[in-house]
């Protein structure tokens, strides 16, 4: 159970450092809840985690209902749990790769199609290149994290390598 509490509390240090924001408040009493609740045993039901966030936010401070970070975030999750299911069931993909690309196109999708409303009201217009924008920050994203994994892995050879008083000679140990 030590274990738990750090980790919530290293949860709610990212929380502060990060500003405080109504979705990030959000995100950690969601984390904390569904974390506390696997430790003691239970099972965890998103929807009412998030239903309790929603609780204990308004009970801290009402004036989050009129935050349009707080009604973005929720609507976003809670879209998510109920939309989501629905969208992804509409094309079966039998092969792990479409359907993984396919799963992330259907949360990006539930997740707009919650937030429109609020979007729109708040905003006065909806954004239509969300799929293609999830596309290239998806793809940018991936190379990046393989680029910077690569010379992390270079770099801890080269480091294990050096530390264990080896040669290196065109990409290979040789002992001395």
């Amino acid at each position: 159970m030590g274990k738990v509490w750090h980790y919530c509390v290293v949860v709610m240090d990212i929380c502060f450092f990060s500003g405080v924001a109504p979705s990030v408040i959000r995100a950690v009493v969601m984390c904390m809840l569904m974390t506390v609740a696997r430790a003691a045993g239970e099972r965890t039901l998103s929807l009412n985690t998030l239903a309790i966030a929603a609780f204990f936010m308004l009970l801290y401070n009402p004036f989050y209902l009129f935050d349009t970070g707080f009604q973005l975030s929720f609507l976003a999750v809670f879209s998510i749990l109920f939309i989501y299911p629905v969208i992804f069931r509409c094309w079966r993909v039998h092969h792990p790769v479409p359907r993984y690309i396919w799963g992330i196109v259907a949360v990006s999708l539930a997740a707009q199609l919650g937030t429109a409303p609020v979007v729109i009201y708040k905003f006065a217009y909806f954004p239509v290149c969300f799929l293609t924008g999830q596309f290239d920050s998806g793809t940018f994203s991936i190379c990046y994290n393989l680029w910077i994994g690569s010379k992390f892995c270079v770099v801890s050879f080269y480091g294990i390598a050096y530390m264990g008083g080896k040669r290196i000679e065109r990409g290979v140990v040789v002992a001395e």
